[in-house]
């Protein structure tokens, strides 16, 4: 994985709860994650489920939120991330984290994926 510029790191550093729906990684219908301990690729459906509206939760070292939009948002887990979230409202709930415990990462955009990703190697 690249070095990313200090000057690139400070544009993704996140303060606002707009800074993490802009900047958090979208999982919408359908995305194709690859699975390289199986050396597979498949597909994963989010639904939009207004029951997970303002909800987060976190499992691996990976953060999953949704937001009014009904989108599921993942980022890597960072100082600060969940402190945001409460303070906008959001309640921790049951939801499916895509890209931890082993269970793959985003094909179509990884570039966007491993920059996040070397955000938590600062």
């Amino acid at each position: 994985m690249g070095n990313i510029p200090k000057e690139e790191k400070d544009k993704m550093i996140f303060t606002t709860i707009e800074d993490l729906k802009e900047k958090a990684f979208k999982v919408e219908e359908p995305k194709k994650v690859s699975f390289p301990q199986w050396n597979a690729v498949d597909n994963i459906f989010p639904k939009k489920n207004p029951n997970l509206k303002n909800g987060f939760a976190v499992n691996g070292g990976r953060i999953a939120f949704v937001a009014d939009d009904l989108i599921l948002r993942v980022i890597p887990y960072m100082d600060g991330i969940v402190d945001i979230l409460k303070k906008n409202g959001f309640t921790h709930k049951s939801i499916y984290v895509p890209f931890s415990n082993g269970d793959g990462h985003p094909l179509e955009t990884s570039e966007k994926w491993r920059d996040l990703l070397n955000l938590v190697k600062i």
